[in-house]
């Protein structure tokens, strides 16, 4: 053993599994433990891969601070810490903590892809659902030292909450949007896993200016998953047609940002949220017509969905000249509409069929400030 203590480094000693006499060697030569071998790994990332006991790994900690924080820093030459490792090579969780404990400044590190810790942790659920929970442990230490990384993107534009959606998302998608009810009992015994508990968590520090709810919170995202909307709706009943400061409910924003695949969800198993108005009296509707620049599937369902939009707009005339030019506009043409009004059983009445005309007269009259005899 002092053979060994002589002549083997502390990276050395690591290597070959020696932990005993590398807890020794750290005591005494405690600027090693920042010591790098070819690969660019340090007797951290060493413990982190081998998981050497913890009362052994708890030593390499307890060196001199400066040192150890600089260790904790130090990436490989595949640029990974030793925090990035545990996270990715799903270490135990007491080494996790202690790592996090020790220098909590590299949590915010990335890898060569610009991915976090919670990446990380989050790209580890697939392993199954016993360790959905034990992921939920880790992001929940991270989140507690720094609350944006949630909102962190990795270099392809993905945050935290897309990479778990990508892990579940297909499944999630087949077995919601199926009307068979051994599917939907599927979706119960999915979730026993603790999937949406990990989703709330991340979206507890996903802020929304608006006051809007978790709902809201997931369509601010940048490119917000079908999958987590699903899943919000499968377990938040109500919030569908919950509305922010603005008015806005989740429909507003879906529609305002042209998320097509979440706006036909939403208006297909909640068609309550479509009538709502925010605080500018716009309805789904109007906003959809304002938005889209062809006639496509969502508007039409908007329509057959709840087809009154229409006949209620007349009640404001502005309203309804808005949305009746802009269906023109999208649409090209009056008799390209017929379907439409078809659908309602109803056409509007245009200027030039008796009293709309002198009705529309008064109504300029009265604009101008000047009365009409």
């Amino acid at each position: 053993m002092e053979d060994e203590f002589d002549r083997l480094t502390l990276v050395e000693l690591a290597l070959r599994g020696r932990w005993h006499v590398a807890a020794a060697r750290a005591a005494r030569f405690p600027e090693e433990v920042c010591l790098k071998n070819e690969d660019g790994l340090n007797a951290l990332h060493l413990a982190v891969v081998n998981s050497p006991p913890a009362h052994l790994f708890t030593s390499l900690l307890e060196v001199d601070e400066d040192y150890v924080k600089e260790a904790c820093m130090t990436k490989d030459n595949s640029g990974m810490t030793p925090l990035l490792c545990a996270a990715a090579l799903f270490a135990p969780l007491e080494m996790f903590q202690a790592l996090v404990e020790v220098c909590p400044e590299s949590v915010e590190i990335t890898d060569s892809f610009g991915a976090s810790c919670l990446h990380h942790v989050c790209s580890r659920s697939r392993r199954g659902f016993s360790s959905i929970r034990r992921s939920l442990a880790r992001a929940e230490v991270l989140l507690e030292v720094e609350p944006s990384l949630s909102r962190r993107q990795d270099d392809s534009g993905s945050t935290p909450l897309h990479v778990l959606c990508e892990e579940y998302g297909e499944d999630i998608n087949t077995h919601w949007l199926s009307n068979e009810p051994d599917v939907q009992l599927g979706i119960l015994r999915f979730d026993v896993g603790g999937l949406w508990l990990f989703f709330e968590t991340l979206l507890r520090v996903v802020p929304y200016s608006n006051r809007g709810n978790v709902l809201h919170n997931i369509l601010s995202m940048p490119s917000p998953p079908l999958a987590l909307v699903v899943l919000a709706c499968r377990h938040s009943q109500g919030i569908q047609i919950e509305q922010d400061d603005r008015g806005n409910t989740p429909l507003h924003l879906a529609i305002q940002r042209q998320l097509l695949d979440i706006a036909n969800f939403l208006i297909r198993r909640f068609p309550g949220c479509v009538p709502c108005l925010n605080n500018n009296r716009e309805s789904a509707l109007l906003l959809a017509t304002r938005t889209f620049r062809s006639f496509n599937p969502c508007i039409r369902l908007l329509i057959t969905t709840c087809p009154h939009l229409i006949k209620s707009a007349t009640e404001d005339h502005m309203l309804f000249a808005e949305l009746f030019e802009n269906l023109l506009r999208i649409r090209g043409d009056i008799s390209g509409l017929s379907a439409v009004f078809e659908t309602l059983r109803w056409r509007p009445r245009m200027v030039g069929e008796g009293k709309t005309r002198r009705e529309s007269e008064q109504m300029e009259g009265q604009s101008e400030g000047c009365g009409v005899k």
